[in-house]
């Protein structure tokens, strides 16, 4: 019996590290549009200091796409992140915009903060939005 309570002990271990070298979270929420999707994508670092609170997709009166993250800082004290949204057109092809650069945010200990983006081109269909730690 001890053999085995030994194994499962290891195997335990071995998945919990396993689980842990994983370098890219995905939080999968749904939309307005009524599909369920993974396109809240953060990296180790960010996943520590970060809590993807909620996550929202819809269509605006005009047709556009509407994309909200809030984002909370589980950390005391104030971080640095940066993120940038991914727009998609129907074939799942990057449309470049403005916004498909990254921007910089600082978040003070424990606060909330709502990222908001607009596709500004009418082909966009989806929407990928990726949060990373900053470093410097």
């Amino acid at each position: 019996m001890r053999g085995i309570a030994k194994i499962g002990c290891g195997l335990l271990l071995a998945v919990a590290i396993v689980g842990c070298q994983r370098t890219v979270d995905t939080v999968q929420v749904g939309d307005s549009l009524g599909t369920s999707y993974k396109w809240v994508q953060t990296d180790g670092g960010a996943s520590q200091a970060f809590k993807v609170v909620t996550a929202r997709k819809a269509r605006t009166e005009t047709g556009q796409l509407k994309v909200e993250v809030e984002v909370q800082n589980i950390r005391k004290t104030y971080e640095r992140f940066v993120y940038k949204f991914q727009w998609l057109d129907a074939k799942g092809m990057e449309i470049n915009s403005i916004t498909n650069d990254w921007q910089v945010r600082v978040v003070n200990g424990l606060e909330t903060v709502t990222l908001t983006g607009m596709a500004a081109d009418a082909r966009v269909t989806d929407c990928r939005v990726k949060l990373q730690k900053d470093v410097r």
